[in-house]
């Protein structure tokens, strides 16, 4: 019997593979860096799509490639987690891919192909705008410096304009792009023409920040104002009694002195409180040349409560004529609340007019194991100003008492000894009058 025999072979199933490809939104360009998850959609019982790279990130090589293989047959994706540097952040959650197949039943490796854009990181823009300080007016030919604020491992603020002074247009504007992500600010380095100079060193403006990540051009505004030649500025600084510390949240009015036919004392802030800022300071600008003090009406929280008609700063003056803003400072100081204050009036015998000039020594009453009663005022004398007052905080609880030892002039000379007031109890937080009289000279 003839025969004849017959073989037969199978190709094993072949595994599949599957290649990610990353460009730019243009896809000119191939993208380095971008990291994904690949993930296998469940089947039969499993109850979740399968991650495959469970020994961490998968990134993207120099030709924008992920090649995985090794796979089952089955449908697989990828999640995108996280962005090559310079494009659009990935949004929480991640950027999922299309599903691709590695199909089953192939004698040749199947494979897929997946293709996924990234939209480069828009670049940012800020813009100046210079006024005059009515803001009614744009300013040109104001010149300026941009910085970056250093990030990493930088030393110093970057300086962005390095072939030339930025300068205000017709407009007032000056507008820079091209920015990438960071903190920015200008200094003004050059008044316009008219306008207050700039001090030495500048004059900053506030940061502003261009956000990353975003995929339409983020943009920051900076808005800066000039005096005009010849307007002034006042500055008033507000620290505790021991002045080591800046005290934010007191309350102020300005006037500035009546002149000429006037009536009464001009209120320069009309639209409500002037209030101290984290720096203790209320700097008002604009101001005509004249004489100004401010009237406190409210401490700040923990420290001893204005009297009422409030505290009256020094008079400080604006001079007229000047070619670059004249200024002026005023330091004020709050005694804390557990310390107390003690106010003296000094008044003629009819008590129809406040001296000015007389002085005084003021002493705490000695108690414990003190021997003799405790002056104060180891500085110096204590004079009543023009409204006839003396005024010390910073006061521990306790009994106190001003001796005058010098009258004003025109009045009755004090007696060797001098003139002992009564004796005022300061409690915690307290404030204490007292009232001292003169006779006229006969």
């Amino acid at each position: 019997m003839p025969t004849a025999t017959v073989e037969m072979t199978n190709n094993e199933e072949g595994k599949g593979q599957i290649t990610l490809t990353k460009k730019n939104s243009a896809k000119t360009k191939a993208l380095e860096g971008a990291e994904f998850d690949l993930y296998r959609v469940k089947t039969g019982e499993e109850t979740a799509d399968v991650k495959i790279n469970t020994d961490g990130k998968l990134t993207t090589n120099a030709d924008g490639q992920i090649i995985v293989g090794d796979l089952e047959p089955g449908d697989y994706y990828f999640i995108e987690t996280k962005a090559p540097d310079g494009y659009v952040a990935v949004p929480e959650g991640g950027i999922k891919s299309s599903v691709e197949t590695i199909a089953a039943g192939q004698s040749t490796m199947p494979t897929a192909t997946v293709e996924m854009t990234n939209a480069e990181e828009a670049k940012g823009q800020i813009t100046l705008t210079k006024k005059n300080s009515a803001k009614t007016k744009a300013l040109e030919g104001a010149e300026f410096d941009l910085y970056r604020v250093k990030t990493g491992e930088e030393t110093a603020d970057v300086k962005i304009n390095t072939d030339g002074k930025l300068t205000t247009n017709a407009d007032g504007q000056i507008i820079v792009g091209d920015l990438e992500p960071g903190d920015y600010y200008f200094i003004e380095t050059k008044a316009p023409d008219g306008y207050v100079a700039v001090p030495e060193g500048g004059i900053k403006s506030s940061v502003e920040t261009i956000a990353a990540g975003q995929s339409t051009m983020p943009t920051a505004t900076v808005e800066m104002t000039n005096n005009e030649e010849g307007k002034g500025q006042i500055t008033l600084t507000k620290k505790n009694s021991a002045k080591t510390k800046a005290l934010e949240g007191a309350e102020f009015d300005l006037y500035r002195v009546k002149t000429g036919e006037e009536t009464a004392d001009v209120k320069i802030n009309t639209d409500g409180k002037l209030t101290t800022n984290a720096d203790g300071q209320i700097i008002v600008g604009d101001l005509e040349p004249g004489d100004y003090y401010f009237i406190e009406t409210k401490a700040p929280d923990g420290y001893v409560a204005v009297p009422e008609g409030g505290i009256k700063s020094s008079v400080e003056t604006i001079a007229a004529g000047q070619s670059t803003m004249p200024t002026a400072t005023v330091e004020m100081t709050n005694a804390e609340e557990a310390k107390g204050q003690i106010t003296l009036t000094k008044k003629n015998s009819a008590k129809t007019k406040a001296l000015e000039g007389a002085e005084f020594d003021l002493y705490r009453v000695k108690t414990g194991e003190e021997t003799a009663d405790v002056k104060i005022n180891t500085d110096g004398k204590l004079t009543t100003n023009a409204d006839g007052q003396i005024i010390v905080g910073d006061l521990e609880p306790g009994d106190y008492y001003f001796i005058e030892t010098k009258a004003p002039d025109g009045y009755v000379a004090v007696p060797e000894g001098g003139i002992k007031s009564s004796v005022e109890t300061i409690l915690c937080g307290a404030e204490h009058n007292a009232d001292s009289d003169s006779r006229d000279d006969q």
